[in-house]
C-alpha cells in the first residue's frame, strides 16, 4: 500500500521515486521472501492512490541506485482507492473543501500553482500516461467524496478504457 506522507517533506517527484525503490527492492528481494516479481500489485487510498496510480502508468524515473537499475518499477495491478488523477483539473470547484484540496494539491507540487507550472501538474497525473503499457486497474471512488472529485475516477476509467486498458469502476 502507498501513502502519500506529507507532501511538504516528500514533494513530486520524490513521493513517486520512493514508491518506485520500493517496487523495485520487492522485485530485487523476491526470492529471499518467495514471492513472484511478475506479480506485484499496488492498493493505496486518497494519496496513496494517486502514487499507486503512477505505478501502474509510469516507467522508473531515477536509476541512480545501480542495485536496482536492470528491475522494473511498475506493478502488474492497481487498486485506486479515491485517488486524485488528473491535477490539471479545476479542485476550486469543490466549495469549501476546494481550498484544502487546491492547497494540498500545491503542497505535493513544489509549491507552485497550476498557472505557474502546468507541465509539472500534467506530469504527476497520472491520466497523462495511460499508455499500451499501463496495466489493470480497480478503481473505487465513493459518489459523495468532498475532496477528490468522484469525476477524476471516471475520467481515469474512460482513458483506460479508451487506451484498450482493463478497467474496472465500481
Amino acid at each position: 500500500a502507498a501513502n502519500g506522507g506529507a507532501a511538504p517533506d516528500n514533494p513530486w517527484p520524490e513521493c513517486l521515486d520512493d514508491c518506485q525503490r520500493a517496487v523495485r527492492w520487492v522485485r530485487v528481494h523476491a526470492d529471499k521472501y518467495h514471492l513472484d516479481p511478475a506479480k506485484i500489485g499496488a492498493i493505496g487510498g486518497s494519496a496513496g492512490g494517486h502514487l499507486v496510480a503512477c505505478l501502474g502508468t509510469m516507467d522508473t524515473r531515477d536509476n541512480s541506485d545501480a542495485e536496482l537499475a536492470k528491475y522494473s518499477s511498475r506493478v502488474t495491478c492497481v487498486v485506486d482507492m479515491s485517488g486524485p488523477t488528473d491535477f490539471t483539473a479545476d479542485f476550486s470547484t469543490l466549495g469549501a473543501m476546494g481550498s484544502s484540496a487546491v492547497q494540498m494539491v500545491k503542497d505535493l507540487l513544489q509549491g507552485k500553482t497550476r498557472e505557474e507550472a502546468p507541465d509539472l501538474y500534467r506530469e504527476a497525473s497520472p491520466i497523462s500516461h495511460v499508455g499500451d503499457r499501463t496495466v489493470p486497474f480497480l478503481i473505487f471512488h465513493g459518489g459523495a467524496d468532498p475532496l477528490v472529485p468522484v469525476d477524476q475516477a471516471r475520467r481515469l476509467d474512460a482513458a483506460l478504457r479508451k487506451a484498450g486498458r482493463e478497467s474496472k469502476l465500481i
